[in-house]
């Protein structure tokens, strides 16, 4: 009986064994991330998972992992959280008085329409992304969960006036990758100004007391070690994500970060258009929503402790909400970064695939539907059409704010980036003179101290071209005429 079992055992580790020899050596080098993209190998833990899930696929019809996000954002509490977002407190913002059940029923939607297309059998995700996916999703849930009662037990955090009175915010916005991280990242080292950091962003509550624990607490480096763990499935991904976007734990970020918190990403809806062709719209109806958290965020925030002199703010996303922004912090700064788009486009596709490389690329991915992008043409044509609705968004938007609030046109500026990247501290001072903060000999120094320690390329060079994706400068030329000929002069 010892031996036919021993027997039967041994036969099972040799098949395992052969499995493992056969899904690690398998690569699949026609794979977007592969030919187009950053081009690093998964380790066995990452290819074994998409093994698995793959094949559980190829048999069931059905995800091994399947996100409820409706499940998530349970209409009880999305109705409580309206309800705060929508009770007196702030600037004079539109969400005040706002019909709760309307917004309720609105939100619902959109959650429904978020979960179809995460768990589409045609979705983008690898076995290992989704995996990626709940782990994010159950964590954003959680911070959103804890900002929401951390308002509600203390009340007093969102009395008094909001957040950008008396010249207290200034917003980046501007195509993505016309340098809004780089003008950021010099804004902020200005010790009287406070920027979104990604672990407050990610780990909000409680709230940071001072700067020395923004900087230095435990919170940020145990996120930051975190990280690191994604070696586990690919090995140099974040060492070669930071040559195109430098981040750690402690460093600035955009604020889509605490945004994700409700579910806001707006390159699901151009990635995956053929997908879900109406999350995008619905995304656009949920633009008050979108500031009023934002506002949120920062009144907890403040209530560990206050910049000095101003806050410093950066998504370009924005650029498809920036009226609604306006509404909701009238007395806000706003910076437009403005880079040719021949430039932008494949230099937004090269990041997104070097991004989400670890949660896209699946050796086993043709047991799979095909996803549409996860083609280089196709990817190239919804990074530029996400592009082409920023600066579309972008110009509408001016043409607004001009013919009704001319007020608030004079607190926008242009610049240009080619001047920024070339004469970085220079084009600060002019944006300290234009808006009249106070530019400071110590953090002239500081400028000074971190552009001779931050050279471009200090991490490293990527190569992108319009060619890698299929388009042309004549395409581009088409695609963005209107935003060219208006900006042209700060290319």
């Amino acid at each position: 009986m010892f031996a036919p079992v021993c027997g039967l055992l041994l036969c099972c580790c040799v098949l395992f064994a052969f499995v493992v020899v056969l899904v690690h050596r398998h690569n699949d080098k026609t794979h977007i991330c592969r030919t187009t993209g950053v081009d690093l190998d998964l380790t066995l833990l990452g290819k074994l998972i998409n093994f698995l899930g793959s094949l559980y696929f190829r048999v069931t019809g059905k995800h091994l992992l399947r996100l409820n996000v409706k499940k998530m954002c349970d209409a009880r509490n999305v109705e409580k959280e309206l309800e705060l977002l929508t009770s007196e407190w702030g600037s004079p913002s539109p969400m005040i008085s706002a019909d709760v059940q309307a917004l309720t029923k609105r939100e619902k939607l959109y959650y429904e329409q978020f979960d179809a297309l995460i768990n589409h059998p045609a979705g983008m995700w690898s076995p290992v992304g989704r995996i990626f996916l709940y782990a994010t999703f159950s964590e954003q849930m959680e911070n959103r969960r804890k900002i929401f009662q951390h308002a509600r037990d203390q009340p007093a955090v969102l009395q008094g006036k909001g957040i950008d009175g008396r010249n207290r915010l200034l917003i980046i916005a501007g195509l993505h990758r016309s340098g809004t991280s780089l003008l950021q990242n010099l804004l902020c080292l200005d010790p009287r100004s406070r920027t979104t950091r990604t672990w407050e962003m990610m780990q909000t509550i409680p709230p940071s007391k001072n700067v020395e624990e923004t900087m230095n607490g435990s919170r940020a480096h145990k996120l930051d070690a975190s990280f690191d763990k994604i070696d586990l499935f690919c090995r140099k991904w974040r060492e070669n994500f930071h040559k195109v976007h430098y981040f750690t734990a402690q460093g600035p970020e955009e604020d889509v970060i605490v945004l994700f918190d409700m579910f806001v990403i707006w390159y699901y809806s151009y990635f995956l258009h053929d997908l879900a062709p109406e999350l995008n719209g619905m995304l656009m109806e949920r633009k008050d929503v979108i500031c009023r958290f934002l506002h949120l965020y920062l009144k907890v925030m403040e209530s560990g402790y206050k910049p000095e002199s101003h806050w410093v703010l950066k998504n370009p996303d924005s650029c498809h909400y920036l009226p609604e922004l306006l509404d909701e912090f009238p007395e806000a700064n706003v910076i437009v970064s403005h880079r040719h788009p021949n430039s932008v486009v494949p230099s937004w596709a090269n990041m997104m695939l070097q991004c989400l490389h670890v949660r896209l690329y699946n050796d086993f991915s043709k047991w799979f539907p095909q996803c549409d992008v996860m083609k280089p043409a196709n990817w190239g044509r919804a990074c530029m059409a996400q592009s082409s609705a920023e600066a579309k968004h972008l110009l509408q938007a001016r043409d607004e704010i001009r013919a009704s609030s001319p007020e608030k046109e004079e607190r926008i500026l242009d610049i240009s980036y080619s001047a920024l990247t070339s004469d970085p501290i220079q084009v600060v001072r002019e944006i300290y003179e234009h808006f009249g903060y106070e530019f400071t000999d110590e953090y002239h120094s500081l400028l000074r101290d971190y552009m001779a320690a931050n050279p471009k390329g200090k991490h490293g060079k990527v190569s992108y071209s319009l060619d890698d994706y299929n388009l042309s400068q004549d395409i581009i030329a088409e695609e963005f005429s209107a935003y060219i000929a208006k900006y042209s002069k700060f290319f």
